[in-house]
C-alpha cells in the first residue's frame, strides 16, 4: 500500500511542494517513500521478511551505487553547509529508491501482482498527462488549485511549468520540467501497453485511452529527449508484442503520429527544427557542448572521489550539466559514473533476458515493458540530469525494482527460463510411444 501510494503522490500531486523543514526532500512522495524504508528495513531486522535473499542483477547496480556514494560522501573536504546539506539530502533520496527497488521486488511475486501496481502507475501517469493536455490547450495550470490547499506547504522553486520552444509551449503537467514529463511518459508507456493487452477486468476505452493520453502528453512536451524516449521505447517492446498486437501497432501508430501533428500545427516544424539543430547556434546544444571541457578538468581534479554527492550547485544556469553520466563523474567520481551505469544498464539486461526466455506471454511482454522503461532511463540519462528530477526519482526506481520482480518469476516458475526454452526430451524416429 505504501508502495502505491508513493508513486501515486509523485504522479498527482506537484513536487515542488514541500514542507520547509526538509527542504527539496519534503515532497509528499519522498516524505511516504522514506515511511516506507523505514517499515522495510524494521520489518528485515524482526525477520518480517528475507532481504538478503531476494537477489537480483539490479541490486548489484544499487550496491555498487551506494559505496562510490559513501567513500564520496566520507572523501567529501571543503565542503560548505549548503554543499553537506545537499549531500545529506542526496542519501535521503538514495534510501527512497532503494526502499521502492527492494519493496517492489519483494511483493510483486507474480503477474497478477504487477497488474496492480502497474495500474496505480497507470492511473498517475494518465493523471498527470491530462494536466498536461489542460495547460497545453488552455494555457493555464490547474494545480495551482492544488497548491492553495495544500496547507503547511511551501513552494521549493525550480518548477518550468511553461516553456517556449519556437511557436509552441512546452508543458510540464504535474512534473518539474517539459523533459521530465517527457522522459517519465515514454519510461511508463511501454507498461502501460502491456496493461491495456492484459488486463480483463477494465472496458477496451479504459485500458486504452491511458496509452494514448501519455503518448500525447510525450509528444505536447516538444522535447527530443521525448522523442528519442518514444524510439527507444517502440524499439525494443514492439517486437515482444502478440502477433495481433503488431499488426494493429502497424496502423495505429502511424494514424496517431498524423493525428497528432494535424491536431497541433506547427508541431512538426518546431519538433524538425530542434532535433536538426545547429550545435553551434541552439541555445541548449550549444551549453551541453561548451560544458565539456570545463567538465574534463572537474573530473581531473578529483578522478576517484570527486567533489563529494550531490554537490555541484553552479551559480549560473549555463553551467547546469544536462547530463546524469557527467554529473556522478564530477560528483563521485569516475567509479561512481561506472556505478551508474551498472545501476541503469543491469536492469535492463535482466529484464531482457527474461523477455527473451520467458515461455510466459504475460511475464514475456512484461519484462519487455520494464527492460524498454529501463533502456528510456539510461538513454534519456545521458541528455539530462535524471536523478536531480523528483518525479524520474520515484518512476525509474519502480521500474528498476520489476526488473528484480520478473527474474524471480521466471526463476521460481521455471528454473530453465532464464535459458533456452526446454523443448524435452528427443523421441528416437523409429519408436512409438508404446515401445518407450
Amino acid at each position: 500500500m505504501l508502495l502505491r501510494l508513493t508513486v501515486l503522490t509523485a504522479l498527482v500531486l506537484p513536487a515542488n511542494m514541500v514542507l520547509e523543514p526538509l527542504g527539496a526532500s519534503g515532497y509528499v512522495a519522498m516524505i511516504v517513500a522514506l515511511v516506507l524504508f523505514g517499515v522495510w528495513a524494521a520489518s528485515a531486522l524482526w525477520n518480517g521478511h528475507d532481504a538478503i535473499g531476494c537477489r537480483h542483477p539490479a541490486r548489484i547496480g544499487l550496491t555498487l551505487f551506494w559505496l562510490t556514494t559513501i567513500l564520496s560522501y566520507l572523501r567529501m573536504t571543503g565542503a560548505d553547509t549548503t554543499a553537506r546539506a545537499s549531500a545529506d539530502r542526496w542519501l535521503l533520496g538514495l534510501l527512497a529508491v532503494t526502499a521502492i527497488v527492494c519493496v517492489t521486488a519483494e511483493t510483486v511475486t507474480s503477474t497478477d501482482r504487477a497488474l496492480v501496481l502497474v495500474r496505480t502507475v497507470i492511473v498517475g501517469a494518465t493523471v498527470t498527462s491530462a494536466v498536461a493536455l489542460w495547460q497545453f490547450v488552455f494555457r493555464v495550470d490547474p494545480l495551482d488549485v492544488v497548491r492553495s490547499v495544500m496547507v503547511g506547504m511551501v513552494d521549493n522553486g525550480g518548477q518550468t511549468t511553461f516553456q517556449q520552444r519556437g511557436t509552441l509551449t512546452r508543458v510540464a503537467g504535474n512534473t518539474f520540467t517539459p523533459i521530465e514529463l517527457g522522459v517519465v511518459t515514454s519510461m511508463v508507456l511501454p507498461l502501460a501497453v502491456w496493461r491495456a493487452l492484459v488486463d480483463r477486468s477494465a472496458g477496451r476505452v479504459a485500458r486504452w485511452l491511458p496509452c494514448v493520453l501519455v503518448t500525447v502528453a510525450c509528444v505536447l512536451t516538444v522535447s527530443r529527449s521525448a522523442v528519442l524516449g518514444l524510439v527507444v521505447a517502440t524499439a525494443i517492446t514492439v517486437p515482444f508484442l502478440p502477433r495481433h498486437a503488431r499488426r494493429w501497432a502497424a496502423i495505429v501508430v502511424p494514424t496517431c503520429v498524423v493525428g497528432v501533428f494535424v491536431a497541433v500545427p506547427g508541431l512538426i516544424a518546431t519538433l524538425a527544427s530542434s532535433i536538426g539543430a545547429d550545435p553551434s547556434t541552439d541555445p541548449s546544444l550549444a551549453t551541453r557542448v561548451n560544458n565539456y571541457p570545463r567538465v574534463q578538468a572537474m573530473i581531473a581534479d578529483s578522478p576517484w572521489f570527486g567533489i563529494g554527492p550531490a554537490t555541484y550547485l553552479p551559480d549560473n544556469a549555463l553551467d547546469l550539466l544536462d547530463n546524469q553520466y557527467l554529473h556522478s563523474a564530477v560528483e563521485t567520481g569516475v567509479p561512481g559514473a561506472l556505478a551508474l551505469v551498472a545501476v541503469l544498464v543491469l536492469p535492463i539486461v535482466a529484464a531482457g533476458t527474461v523477455a527473451c526466455w520467458a515461455r510466459d506471454p504475460e511475464l514475456r511482454l512484461l519484462a519487455a515493458a520494464v527492460a524498454a522503461g529501463c533502456a528510456v532511463a539510461a538513454v534519456s540519462s545521458a541528455v539530462f540530469d535524471s536523478l536531480s528530477f523528483p518525479v524520474f526519482r520515484i518512476v525509474w526506481p519502480v521500474l528498476v525494482g520489476l526488473s528484480g520482480s520478473v527474474w524471480l518469476i521466471a526463476r521460481r516458475t521455471a528454473p530453465t527460463r532464464c535459458g533456452p526454452p526446454d523443448r524435452g526430451p528427443v523421441r528416437p524416429a523409429h519408436t512409438t510411444p508404446t515401445e518407450e
